[in-house]
């Protein structure tokens, strides 16, 4: 077992961020049904492009995504060892030393992970929300998690050890397992 090529890491990544923006399509879907449509017209004030309709919908939305991503992450882990991006492209996430992930490790991962998805799907509302605080605050949302995306895949080839960001927090690496395993 080695570590997995940048083309798996990248088919696999591109497999599991497709799900999870249908999930977060889906909770804005559900919470778009299950907020009333009162107050549809936006203040005026700092939050003057959103109504407060808006501004719940994506919030709850957020919040229902998060819910969303945390199960089927905790799902993939704990039945098949990992997500379906994983699967796909015959990689695996392990330990340092090539065991399995613990079951708190898996949490571990999760939460990590959970963090990486709240960067990445904040709406535009809820930093609406925040530039109330101060603009610098409002920029500083909108622009760490395109850096994050943007940074971070390039770690796995600049660094020694050819580990993510993501990898390095978690105490983890990807390997290829190929056709020597079972394909879940």
């Amino acid at each position: 077992m080695n570590n997995a090529k940048g083309i798996y890491r990248f088919i696999s990544f591109v497999s599991d961020i497709s799900i999870l923006i249908g999930l977060y399509y889906l909770s804005l879907k559900i919470t778009e049904v299950i907020v009333p449509a009162k107050n549809l017209y936006p203040p005026v004030g700092a939050m003057q492009l959103y109504s407060p309709r808006d501004f719940h919908i994506y919030l709850i939305s957020s919040l229902l995504g998060a819910f969303f991503y945390s199960t089927y992450n905790l799902v993939c882990y704990f039945a098949m060892e990992r997500t379906l991006g994983q699967v796909l492209t015959r990689i695996k996430r392990v330990n340092l030393d090539n065991t399995q992930l613990t079951q708190e490790e898996k949490v571990k991962v999760t939460l990590w992970g959970l963090l990486k998805y709240l960067m990445i799907f904040t709406p535009a509302p809820l930093v609406a929300f925040i530039g109330i605080f101060g603009f610098a605050a409002s920029i500083l949302i909108l622009v760490v998690p395109i850096l994050y995306l943007l940074i971070n895949p390039l770690l796995c080839y600049f660094t020694d050890e050819k580990r993510s960001w993501f990898e390095l927090r978690t105490k983890t690496k990807i390997i290829y397992i190929g056709l020597d395993n079972h394909p879940i």
